[in-house]
């Protein structure tokens, strides 16, 4: 009796290795798909995480090409106020001169009237004449004071307009590199959240990797 029982245990343990070494490549084949598949979909992940930053770095770079145009465009609009500005400012030194020279001709045709009065008035002739002349002097000395003074105004105005023109671009270029700066932190943000999220998979992936680990079969 002890011999037909030790023959039927031997007989059903070998039964058992071979049902168990016919299952084991079933279950290595199902572990390593489960594994092939959680590979599969982190490379995914992380593609679509690179084709997102792709994406953002071009709106950013899209973003700053339009400010610079409209920053272009604004510097030109000035350059084009400042050129009308200095043209009114040229017109104007124009109509003062043509008034003056209206105003000297007027004087003239004065001095004549005065002259042929002078020439009329024999008497008083040559006191008429010098007071004409200091009263011409005079007038030739104001002319040109207030043609110089026109001058300064017009240089001052056309260098407070040139200061202010300066100091405009001065702060365009103090925003555009605020802008820039700003940019620039906001990729190192997205570049930082990137690889905690590409860490973060990983370990993810380890643990699962641990989790759907075959076990030994004895």
């Amino acid at each position: 009796m002890p011999c037909i029982h030790c023959r039927f245990s031997t007989e059903k343990l070998r039964v058992v290795e071979r049902n168990r070494s016919k299952l084991f490549p079933l279950v290595k084949m199902d572990l390593l798909l489960r594994n092939s598949l959680a590979l599969l979909m982190m490379l995914i992940i992380l593609i679509m995480l690179m084709i997102l930053m792709i994406l953002i770095m071009l709106m950013i770079l899209m973003m700053l090409m339009i400010l610079m145009m409209l920053m272009l465009i604004m510097l030109r609009m000035l350059m084009m106020l400042m050129m009308l500005i200095m043209l009114m400012m040229l017109m104007l030194i124009m109509l003062m001169m043509l008034i003056m020279l209206m105003i000297l001709m007027m004087l003239m045709i004065l001095m004549m009237l005065m002259i042929l009065i002078m020439l009329m008035m024999l008497m008083l002739m040559i006191l008429m004449i010098l007071m004409m002349l200091m009263i011409l002097t005079m007038l030739i000395m104001l002319m040109m004071l207030m043609l110089i003074m026109l001058m300064i105004l017009m240089m001052l105005m056309i260098l407070t307009m040139l200061i202010m023109l300066m100091m405009l671009m001065l702060i365009m270029l103090m925003m555009l590199m605020m802008l820039m700066l700003m940019m620039l932190i906001m990729l190192r943000m997205l570049m930082i959240l990137t690889m905690l999220l590409i860490l973060m998979m990983l370990r993810m992936l380890r643990m699962l990797i641990i989790a759907v680990h075959p076990l030994p079969i004895t």
